[in-house]
């Protein structure tokens, strides 16, 4: 088994498990109104948990605590590279709270992301960063990760998967 707890400045990183569902979208609502934005929509506590406990469930994450505090974390998921045929890990979201920033936090949550992709045999760990979250960029690259500056992060939300979809008959989907 990959042990994957951590004690850093009085802070336990460890994996999150269903009884941090509550304070994780606490922090999650954090991290959303940080970024003036409105993405946590319809996610819950019973969602979080579920995504944590699911046997069909790709996604994981791990939790920093400061005593009874969540004051960062990490969610990712298993993904998988089409070129290459191998599998990978995608980081969905990384937060740290403003307090704790610059002391190595951030650092040791990618750290723990890492230790599970070599674990897990993968080829990459992959994630989007908006190209004006200039300090996000800096932490990436003294991580010494890859940036391409050719990508875009794209998507389609409700209204223009309704629209797609409107546009004539459909296949099944494929299980």
């Amino acid at each position: 088994m990959l042990e994957i707890d951590r004690v850093l400045q009085g802070v336990e990183v460890r994996p999150a498990d269903p009884a941090d569902s509550a304070a994780i979208l606490g922090l999650l609502e954090q991290m959303d109104s940080d970024d003036g934005g409105d993405r946590c929509g319809e996610l819950s506590v019973a969602v979080i948990a579920d995504r944590l406990t699911a046997p069909a469930s790709t996604s994981a994450a791990f939790v920093a605590y400061r005593e009874e505090e969540m004051v960062g974390l990490v969610v990712y998921r298993r993904s998988h590279a089409t070129f290459g045929s191998r599998a990978s890990l995608h980081i969905d979201d990384l937060y740290v709270a403003p307090q704790w920033r610059t002391q190595g936090l951030g650092r040791e949550l990618v750290r723990q992301v890492a230790r599970v992709a070599k674990f897990r045999k993968v080829s990459r760990v992959t994630w989007n960063v908006s190209v004006s979250n200039e300090r996000a960029i800096r932490f990436y690259r003294d991580l010494g990760a890859n940036l391409s500056d050719g990508s875009l992060f794209c998507w389609f939300d409700e209204h223009a998967l309704a629209a797609l979809l409107d546009e004539g008959p459909l296949l099944p989907p494929s299980q």
